[in-house]
């Protein structure tokens, strides 16, 4: 934070009250849990396993998207998940 700016002023900083590195580490963990996520959301639209698909929610977006529709939009939000996972880890 730059001398004398309204923030400093204030006493307000973004990083206050964090460690040095707290910002690292947490970035790294949440990176692993997008990579996670992302595997499982991808496992899950290709195997589409009845206790999971039948859930109200994804048989709504079945009935918006068709079968197929929901497929691809779970395996783009999979793959999405997975790359903001591995541009946090970089």
């Amino acid at each position: 934070m730059r001398p004398g700016s309204f923030a400093g002023q204030l006493g307000l900083s973004a990083l206050d009250g964090v460690e040095p590195g707290g910002y690292a580490r947490s970035m790294t963990a949440l990176g692993i849990v997008l990579i996670v996520y992302g595997i499982a959301v991808v496992a899950i639209a290709f195997m589409k396993p009845p206790a999971i698909w039948n859930i109200k929610k994804i048989q709504g977006f079945v009935s918006a998207l068709t079968e197929t529709g929901t497929v691809i939009f779970f395996i783009v939000w999979g793959i999405a998940a997975i790359v903001i996972g591995i541009v946090l880890l970089v």
